[in-house]
């Protein structure tokens, strides 16, 4: 079983990340390279959440996956919001839209007793995690 205070660090950072950049929106602050930065932060908790459940065959505890997938998810889609309403460029608020995608229909899958669910999770995510550290190059 997982261990329930790293799931917990996870979701913790998952939601930290997701307000920092809302924040720093509201208060007009925020720019395309620190988005970009919030993106690809909140790509690499995707990822590291999923390489940990599901690589180091630690999915037992799926509802933890689940719970922190969907806060990314959420997240994710706070910032591809935020892409849209600066004008950022299409095909990065595009990616972002995807991850976004990707973590929601993670927590909301209801295959998880064939482990189709992480099947399909890790078949697309690494994907468009390379997209999005694209951004950066």
């Amino acid at each position: 079983m997982v261990d329930p205070l790293a799931t917990s660090a996870l979701s913790g950072l998952a939601n930290a990340a997701g307000s920092r950049v809302i924040e720093s929106f509201v208060k007009g602050e925020d720019d395309h390279t620190e988005w970009k930065q919030q993106v690809i932060d909140a790509a690499t908790e995707a990822e590291a959440a999923r390489r940990f459940a599901v690589d180091l065959g630690h999915y037992p505890d799926r509802d933890g996956l689940k719970q922190i997938m969907g806060q990314l998810g959420k997240q994710i889609a706070k910032l591809e919001v935020i892409g849209e309403r600066r004008g950022y460029p299409d095909e990065e608020v595009e990616r972002v839209h995807e991850l976004a995608e990707i973590c929601g229909n993670y927590a909301t899958a209801e295959n998880y007793n064939s482990g189709a669910a992480e099947r399909e999770l890790s078949d697309e995510l690494p994907e468009v995690l390379e997209q999005i550290y694209a951004f950066v190059e």
